[in-house]
This record gives structure tokens, C-alpha cells and sequence, in this order.
């Protein structure tokens, strides 16, 4: 009985012992989930803030694009008086990347920097205000800096009486979409390959800034990117080798309705007056200054240029433009030697509007010396019933220092005769270059069309090194050139010529980098040249939008990286 009640006298204080550990265990736990739970809700206050940091950069960033062409925004120097606050902030974050960044952001102090405080705005303080998505708070802003015209960094803040102010910051870089097609071809033979460091002997490499419409197979290089290639977007029937990630449409409308509609759309444009000239006749009947006076002309009027082969052997119309805005017309003779010789030559001076002209034969454009160029300075729109064959470079005269290249500084003429893109680096700076200074070629534009003929490009290698530089539109249709090639009623019975595009390689060094550039676009049914995919090292072309002569022109922003702290 005694070691009975003495077992159980012994449950009763070890049940209060274990009662009191347990009370005791659990106050601790509670006071333990306390403690983390105040502190995820430090981590998701902090979190909160810094997210609303990151939707104040990208309401900044909106607010500069609609408010980029105010004047007085922005004011020399960085005046905001809490970047010094916001530098050591960043700078004592991260260890080594803290150091990295306070380099960076002190470029800031740059003399040539340029300044915004957002928060003196009052439209930017109610986006902020009515905007779910920023914290609701009294410390919140945003300051812009403006290192160039195209590139910007944005800081943004938020802070809190309990909590320390949070920042991120944002590095924006203006977008250029051109708005025309580079490339609208019915069949594009060549093969495309990605640019790719090497000898400029070697390297191959084809890039186009602008939209490509082909209706045929592209064609990619092994091991080249199409996304290296096209920056712009793609429309054909086919890409091969596939190339998963890369994106493309393929062309809904048959293709000779699509090229019979860009054909019906351009002869509509022509004016529907017109003033012939022949340029058989002799000069007491057609002067050799065509001048204001001599030829009056306006911006409703086409002017129609023929001759008469009857009256002379006429090879063909050679046309030459001069740097001061005017043009050459010369009637060129075949000699008994074979050679030719120019019979008659008349000048249309400069005019002040753009300049309709219809040749109702072949022309001949250059005088063969394909390492020299000729210097667009007016707005052309020549429309040709017949072939036109280019032996030179043809550059708008704002742009000529940008793409004469010649060695001698004593030299007499233009020329265009060393390799511009043996780097993909190259290419983009050429680019860049043709968008900020657009502004040059205001009223200055070339337009070539052929109607039922084809265009060629040929490249004498041997003084040119095979470099060839295009600046307009070159478009080709094919057409029933009948007895009156613009009526609405084809002939069944005579066959469609020409809408071609082509480039000739008269003789080949195979040491040497060719390579051809195109400044507008390129539109025909097919572009080729037998010599094309084994010769030409580099192509590359690059859009320009319509419209006076204006360059890329829909602009935009894009993000180059945000970093929160």
C-alpha cells in the first residue's frame, strides 16, 4: 500500500513540472512567430515600396516621352539636392557591386548633363496621386537626366515615417522605328549571313534596318542568327534553315497583285499635266539651259522626255545629277569603234519643288566610273519606260562626308571606293549617323522606277573595290510595254517584261570586300545577280520613312535595365 500511494503522489508534481514546461515552450514559440511575423511584414513593406519605386521609373519615363518636345524642361547641371543621400545609399549596397554603381552614378556630376526634377511638376505629382500601383505616401518623386538626345537616366524614390526611403533607377534609350519597307521583293536571291568578327577581306555579313516583305523563300546561313539580320519586322513565304525563335508572317496577297498595286499606286501619283521634250532637237529649239524660263515647271506638272532614233544613233538617255541641284540630260552616240560619245547634252537647272520626269526609253545613269559618285540635292521622281542601268554611286549631297571616303585629300570628285561595314559596329554607327542628322535631307529624295524594265547596278570592281551606295527608292514592275504602256487594256498576247532588280560584277577581286548599301529601299519581283551570293561580301540596306524627306520617324522609348534598392 505504501509503494502504491508513494507511485502515485509522484504523478501529480511531474505533471505540473511537464504542464509548465510546455506554457513555457509555447510562450516562447508565440513570442518567436511575433517576432518573424513583424518581420515579414517589414520585408513585405519594404518589398511594397520598392515595387512602387519601380512603377514611379516607368510613369517617368511615360511623362518624358509625351513631354519631349517642350522646350525648358530640362536645365544644365544636377541641382537636386538629395542625389548625394541617394549616391551613398546605392554605393553601401551589395559590397563590390555598391562600389561599381557609385561609379557609375557619379558620372551624373557630368558638366554636360542635363536635369529634371518630376517633382515640381504638378501633372506628374497627380499621376503619382491617383496611380493604385505607387505607395501612398508624401515622399515619393522622380528626377531625369539627360546625357544626350537619346538617352536618359531616370530616378525614382518612396519613403515612409517608419520606414527608410527606398530608390531605383532607370536607364532609358530613344527607339527609331522606320516606317517604310526596307526590302519588297518577289524573291530575294541570296544567302543571308549574321555579321561576325574577321578580316575584312572575309567577312561576310547582310543586315537590314527596316520591314522586309519577300514572297518567295529567305534563305539564312548555317549557324546565322535571322534576328542578327532583320531589325525590323519579316514577311515571307518561307525561312530556312526554320529558326524556332524568330518570328514572321507569311503574304496573304498573290504576288502580282501586290506589285501590280504598288505600280497602279505610283502612276497615280505622277501629275496628270505634262510638257514633252525631245531631246533630238536641236539647240535653237530646245536650248541647252533649261532654266525657269525655258522649261517652267511646278510640282502639278510631269515632264516627258524622248527622242527620236530616226534622227541620230542614240544608245541610250544618260542622266547625271550635279551637287548644286541640277540635272543632266546627254543623247550618247555609238561610234564606229564601239565606243560612246556624248551628242548632245541640256541641263534643267535646280528647282525649288519636286521634279516629275517620264523617259519614254532606256536611261543610262553615271558615266561608268563606278568608284565616284553623284550628289542628290533636290526631290526626283523619275519614272522610266524601259531599263536603267546605275554605274555609279548615287548619295544625297547633305550626306556626301558620311560616304566619301577617298584616300586623297586633293582628290577632285566624290568617291565611294573603301568598304563602310566590315563590322556589324560599323553598320550601326552609319545608321545612327542617318538618323540624327534626317534633318539634313529635308526636301531631298530620290525615286527610280522602272515600267516593264529592269534595273541594274553595275560595279566595276577593279577602281571601286566593288562598293556601291544607293540612296532613294529603285523600284521595278513588270509591264506590257505595247503601243501605250500606261493604258488600262493589256494585250494578252504580249508577254509582261522586266521588274527586275540586279546587281552586275563586271570583273571580280576576290581579295577585296564588296559590298553594297541601299539608303531607301529596294522594290521588284526579284533581285538577283548570278555573281551575287559568290562575290558580294556585305549587303546592307536601311529605310528611309516617307514624307519630306524625313528618316526614321516613329519614336519611342526602350528600357535598357532598372535596378531597385
Amino acid at each position: 500500500m505504501l509503494a502504491n500511494t508513494s507511485r502515485k503522489g509522484f504523478v501529480l508534481p511531474f505533471s505540473l513540472l511537464m504542464l509548465g514546461f510546455t506554457s513555457i515552450m509555447l510562450i516562447a514559440f508565440g513570442s518567436q512567430i511575433g517576432r518573424l511575423g513583424n518581420r515579414l511584414n517589414s520585408y513585405e513593406r519594404v518589398s511594397e515600396i520598392q515595387l512602387s519605386t519601380r512603377n514611379i521609373i516607368q510613369i517617368a519615363a511615360a511623362y518624358l516621352v509625351d513631354n519631349l518636345e517642350e522646350s525648358g524642361t530640362f536645365t544644365p547641371g544636377n541641382d537636386w539636392e538629395d542625389f548625394d543621400k541617394f549616391l551613398e545609399f546605392a554605393s553601401t549596397r551589395g559590397g563590390m557591386e555598391g562600389t561599381y554603381w557609385a561609379t557609375v552614378l557619379s558620372t551624373l556630376y557630368s558638366e554636360d548633363i542635363e536635369y529634371w526634377n518630376l517633382s515640381s511638376e504638378v501633372d506628374f505629382v497627380s499621376y503619382l496621386s491617383s496611380d493604385p500601383s505607387v505607395f501612398d505616401t508624401q515622399d515619393r518623386g522622380a528626377v531625369i537626366y539627360k546625357h544626350d538626345k537619346d538617352t536618359y537616366s531616370l530616378i525614382s524614390w518612396t519613403g515612409t515615417e517608419n520606414t527608410a526611403r527606398r530608390y531605383s533607377y532607370g536607364l532609358f534609350t530613344r527607339q527609331y522605328k522606320l516606317e517604310n519597307p526596307a526590302l519588297e521583293l518577289g524573291s530575294f536571291k541570296r544567302v543571308l549571313n549574321q555579321y561576325r568578327s574577321g578580316d575584312d577581306t572575309t567577312l561576310w555579313g547582310d543586315i537590314v534596318f527596316g520591314d522586309v516583305i519577300v514572297f518567295d523563300t529567305i534563305t539564312i546561313a548555317d549557324l546565322s542568327d535571322p534576328r542578327k539580320i532583320f531589325l525590323g519586322t519579316v514577311s515571307a513565304s518561307e525561312i530556312i534553315p526554320p529558326f524556332e525563335s524568330f518570328d514572321f508572317t507569311k503574304p496573304s496577297t498573290p504576288v502580282g497583285d501586290y506589285f501590280e498595286g504598288l505600280k497602279n499606286e505610283h502612276l497615280d501619283s505622277l501629275p496628270s499635266t505634262t510638257v514633252e521634250i525631245n531631246l533630238s532637237s536641236n539647240y535653237d529649239v530646245l536650248p541647252g539651259v533649261l532654266d525657269s524660263n525655258a522649261l517652267p515647271l511646278d510640282e502639278e506638272t510631269l515632264l516627258v522626255v524622248s527622242i527620236d532614233p530616226l534622227v541620230e544613233s542614240v544608245h541610250k538617255i544618260r542622266v547625271e545629277f550635279e551637287e548644286d541641284g541640277d540635272v543632266i540630260l546627254s543623247t550618247l552616240q555609238v561610234l564606229n569603234n564601239g565606243k560612246i560619245d556624248v551628242k548632245r547634252s541640256r541641263t534643267i537647272t535646280g528647282r525649288d519643288h519636286k521634279l516629275f520626269v517620264r523617259f519614254d526609253s532606256d536611261i543610262l545613269i553615271g558615266d561608268g566610273d563606278a568608284k565616284k559618285m553623284d550628289l542628290i540635292n533636290g526631290d526626283y521622281s523619275i519614272t522610266v519606260v524601259g531599263d536603267i542601268e546605275v554605274t555609279k554611286s548615287l548619295v544625297y549631297e547633305p550626306l556626301k562626308s558620311f560616304f566619301n571616303n577617298g584616300k586623297s585629300e586633293n582628290a577632285q570628285t566624290d568617291v565611294s571606293n573603301q568598304p563602310l561595314g566590315q563590322t556589324e559596329a560599323d553598320v550601326s554607327g552609319v545608321n545612327s549617323t542617318l538618323i540624327s542628322e534626317s534633318s539634313l535631307i529635308e526636301g531631298i529624295s530620290l525615286e527610280l522606277v522602272s515600267i516593264g524594265g529592269d534595273i541594274n547596278f553595275f560595279k566595276e570592281t577593279t577602281s571601286s573595290h566593288g562598293v556601291g551606295v544607293m540612296h532613294g527608292d529603285f523600284k521595278a514592275f513588270s509591264n506590257v510595254n505595247d503601243g501605250n504602256p500606261f493604258d488600262d487594256y493589256d494585250d494578252p498576247l504580249i508577254p509582261l517584261t522586266g521588274g527586275s532588280i540586279g546587281l552586275v560584277i563586271e570583273s571580280e577581286i576576290p581579295a577585296k570586300g564588296s559590298e553594297f548599301w541601299v539608303y531607301g529601299s529596294l522594290i521588284g519581283e526579284s533581285f538577283s545577280s548570278e555573281d551575287l551570293s559568290d562575290f558580294l561580301k556585305r549587303f546592307i540596306a536601311i529605310s528611309r520613312s516617307k514624307g519630306g524627306g524625313s528618316s526614321a520617324v516613329s519614336k519611342g522609348f526602350s528600357v535598357v535595365g532598372i535596378r531597385s534598392w
